[in-house]
């Protein structure tokens, strides 16, 4: 996590003690492609305007109770993206995929169902 998604090493230990820890080792082989994907995207730098053409509806979910870095920057791709739906997840932070699958998925189907 620390090398390929650039999570602090100071806030391993942190994330060890919350209840979402054991399933996100689960994933832990995925992160090697999180990586990848998001490379440059998570510096603090501007998002690049040309790096997406998608024509289809977006949807960019967001956990109401995430950190605030995560929140402002998923209403910095809402910015970019044309047709775009900030999905405001009440209630959870960045893990509710893993946390709450359920309510996230209410979410995807109301907003894929228009």
């Amino acid at each position: 996590m620390t090398e390929m998604i650039g999570v602090p090493a100071e806030d391993i230990p942190v994330m060890k003690q919350d209840s979402s820890w054991e399933v996100m080792v689960k994933y832990a082989h995925t992160y090697a492609y999180d990586g990848q994907i998001m490379r440059g995207l998570q510096d603090g730098k501007p998002l690049p305007t040309d790096r997406w053409s998608v024509k289809a509806p977006i949807a960019v979910a967001v956990g109401g109770n995430g950190e605030a870095l995560i929140r402002v920057g998923a209403q910095a791709l809402a910015a970019i993206l044309p047709n775009v739906t900030v999905l405001t997840l009440a209630d959870q932070d960045h893990s509710a995929f893993w946390m709450a699958p359920e309510p996230v998925a209410d979410r995807a189907r109301t907003f894929l169902l228009g």
